[in-house]
């Protein structure tokens, strides 16, 4: 029995790895992002941070569309489904969550920062 719980746990685990990917997400690291984001035509880059963070520091091209704002869905909802989205944030859990929803809200093509802006300056990517 305890071989058939074993199993299905496995199973389970491997499908939900691979859902990330299923649903259009996709997380990569900073040289990954730079050259994807580079060679995407009508790519949209979207900062997830808040409004003061953004302004110390973002990448260039950015818009700022706060995760932790009332109104992520409001502002998200304006950009196009259909062509690739781009998020990042300071270390790469909000705009995790940010690219769950926009996934869930329809979003064919989500590239999500691993290790956010803080890993982009450290490998010192242009802002």
């Amino acid at each position: 029995m305890k071989n058939i719980i074993s199993v299905f746990v496995i199973i389970f685990l491997l499908i939900s790895c691979q859902g990330e990917s299923a649903r259009g997400i996709q997380i990569l690291d900073v040289k990954s992002y730079a050259e994807k984001l580079k060679t995407t035509p009508n790519a949209q880059l979207i900062d997830v941070r808040s409004p003061d963070e953004y302004n110390v520091q973002h990448i260039d091209n950015a818009t700022n569309v706060n995760w932790n704002g009332d109104d992520f869905v409001a502002e998200a909802s304006t950009c196009d489904k259909l062509k690739p989205v781009f998020l990042y944030c300071r270390s790469g859990g909000r705009s995790a969550q940010a690219a769950n929803k926009l996934s869930e809200m329809g979003f064919k093509e989500i590239y999500n920062l691993d290790g956010g802006i803080t890993k982009w300056n450290a490998a010192g990517m242009k802002k």
